[in-house]
């Protein structure tokens, strides 16, 4: 998400380029650095993995807030506003889950769903089968940074600033419990998850360090 907020707000601080163009480069420019993440990391496994990926994002995070001269460091970067209405911000970022949520669906179901689904059941036995688990490990890679970057993009016309604060480890664990409290294996469960952690830390929002 943070990749996608700093690719359209960069365009559009430095180099004066419409949302139009932003937004879309949210989504093609985290992909393809999820391609190339993807192809390094991808043959690794377990905590390995988790702990590589985690380290990238940790070290683009440091570089962002460290590079003032491009980025304005931990000041943020202000990003045009998409729509001035937050009922309307509500529409669309509505439109925006519906439309990637079928998206993801239909890729479920197609066969390069079903060769996602085998290696999450069981790599070795996938591989075992002549399924390329390093190919479609990092087609899935491509399709997440994508979506992500997607994400932080409307954020930022949203909250009208991205900052490296988007990128913190603690943010990254959020993401992680909505997927686990929702149920790791739907697609509809993550959805759910995050529903309940946003309204369980609302609740707890008067408790301070609770939340």
């Amino acid at each position: 998400a943070m990749l996608g907020g700093y690719t359209t707000a960069l365009l559009a601080w430095h180099w004066k380029l419409p949302l139009w163009i932003g937004l879309p480069m949210s989504f093609v420019v985290p992909g393809l650095i999820g391609m190339v993440l993807g192809r390094i990391v991808l043959r690794l496994s377990g905590p390995y993995l988790a702990l590589t990926t985690l380290s990238f994002a940790e070290i683009v995070r440091l570089v962002i807030y460290n590079s003032i001269d491009f980025t304005r460091g931990d000041q943020g970067l202000g990003v045009p506003a998409l729509l001035e209405s937050r009922v309307g911000n509500y529409y669309l970022f509505l439109a925006a889950l519906a439309i990637v949520t079928g998206g993801v669906y239909l890729l479920l179901r197609s066969p390069t769903g079903r060769f996602l689904q085998a290696i999450r059941d069981d790599e070795i036995g996938a591989a075992s089968r002549g399924i390329d688990v390093v190919r479609y490990k990092t087609l899935a890679f491509i399709v997440s940074c994508a979506i992500c970057g997607f994400a932080g993009g409307l954020y930022g016309t949203f909250a009208r600033l991205v900052s490296p604060e988007l990128g913190l480890i603690s943010q990254t664990g959020i993401v992680i419990i909505m997927v686990v409290i929702g149920g790791m294996g739907s697609l509809v469960g993550p959805l759910i998850g995050a529903v309940l952690v946003y309204f369980v830390s609302d609740m707890l929002r008067d408790v301070g360090h609770m939340q």
